[in-house]
């Protein structure tokens, strides 16, 4: 059985839709259930600070369900908290894909790269090309060091230099089969730049306090609070993007607020959102993180996939694929002047045995743990972070 590396690299550096997305059907939908996997997942993931993309992981996940038959899909469609079917799942995709070309200095691609001897069912590739706009082309994985390097070229040039090294030669091999690989890259600056930056503490979850650079200004905000916790929007110059930052009031309440996350708690906060005057101050942050998500996977229960009895029939015929390894790498910028992100998934497969008015300004001082997202008009979850520790992630 076959083994193929979707190497769905996800760069994203932002990603925006066009006010159709608000329409009712399947968009909505999906809206759900990319957001519910983005809030478990990152319940998941390893405790201090980290980002990834959600849109990504999700989207990447998406091709290979496509393939996905019996138990292996069921598994696969539980831990994507999916709702919507093989056939309108595709549907959907192909309107997030229409939606993000509209966005200005965004840039979105899917590629498919298939062993020159191996064939895939017809019906799968055609999901692929007119659903997920993908574009299919042989490589010869007998040369895994050239595979590798022909995959990070186009990854590199798609994600503007800033994902170049997703792939290493040991993860290709005689048995790779296939490669998907998916990149999204977006820049934008905020709509109104902080004016000063500052030294200040930040305060982890554990009470240590660690000195870093503490950007300030004062701007009208989509903005809402309760007991636990207040939320804000800070808008990006095209205003369908924004960074949604969630500050808990206690420096260890964190975990409490986690916890809630799902898409109906965010559509409810969401709705009580109005503008107000903040005076904002916000850490000054980089991160870039490799993340191993087959642990992360496994325990939210697609553990199958990675199996010999894992069941992609829809791509080959027959059940001879399995998931081998699902890595994401990104990179998060946040400056004075706005944000820069992007992130690749790679998802390997092989041989088994056989995705107002004026009023005082409100202080939102993110000077402990608080959750990050960055999210566009219809709350697509881009990237979703935790910062918990400024040690790892400073920038001068």
């Amino acid at each position: 059985m076959y083994r193929f590396i979707l190497a769905i690299l996800t760069t994203l550096n932002i990603i925006a839709f066009s006010s159709k997305a608000h329409s009712e059907g399947v968009l909505d939908v999906i809206n759900a259930n990319h957001q519910d996997m983005a809030f478990d997942t990152q319940r998941h993931m390893p405790a201090g600070t980290g980002v990834f993309s959600p849109y990504s992981l999700f989207c990447s996940l998406s091709m290979v369900y496509q393939g996905a038959s019996a138990k292996t899909s069921d598994a696969m469609q539980k831990t994507m908290h999916l709702t919507l079917t093989h056939k309108s799942l595709p549907i959907a995709i192909k309107k997030w894909q229409k939606q993000l070309e509209l966005i200005p200095n965004l840039y979105v691609s899917n590629s498919v790269w298939v062993e020159q001897e191996f064939s895939i069912l017809p019906e799968y590739q055609n999901i692929l090309q007119e659903k997920y706009l993908a574009k299919i082309q042989p490589l010869d994985f007998s040369d895994s060091a050239l595979a590798a390097e022909t995959i990070n070229s186009h990854v590199a040039e798609k994600t503007k230099g800033t994902i170049t090294n997703l792939l290493e030669k040991s993860d290709l091999n005689e048995k790779t089969r296939l490669v998907l690989v998916n990149t999204v890259y977006y820049q934008n600056n905020w709509l109104n730049p902080f004016t000063r930056t500052t030294n200040a503490d930040f305060t982890n979850d554990r009470g240590i306090k660690n000195p870093t650079c503490m950007m300030e200004k004062t701007e009208s905000c989509s903005y809402m609070e309760n007991e636990l916790f207040q939320l804000a929007l800070f808008p990006l110059e095209d205003t369908r993007m924004s960074m949604l930052v969630i500050l808990p009031k206690q420096i260890r309440g964190f975990g409490q607020v986690e916890k809630l996350l799902t898409s109906g708690y965010l559509k409810d906060c969401l709705s009580k959102v109005s503008e107000k005057s903040l005076h904002i101050n916000l850490p000054k942050f980089s991160i870039t993180q490799k993340i191993d998500f087959n642990p992360i996977l496994k325990e939210m229960g697609m553990g199958i996939a990675f199996t010999d009895n894992a069941d992609f029939s829809g791509i080959t015929g027959i059940p001879n694929l399995c998931i081998d390894k699902v890595v994401q790498q990104v990179v998060f910028e946040c400056s004075e002047k706005g944000l820069k992100a992007s992130a690749a998934t790679g998802i390997s497969m092989g041989l088994t045995c056989l995705p107002g008015f004026e009023e005082p300004s409100i202080e939102f001082n993110a000077n402990h743990p608080f959750l990050f997202f960055l999210i566009d008009h219809t709350q697509k979850i881009l990237f979703a972070g935790k910062m918990r520790s400024v040690e790892k992630c400073l920038t001068k």
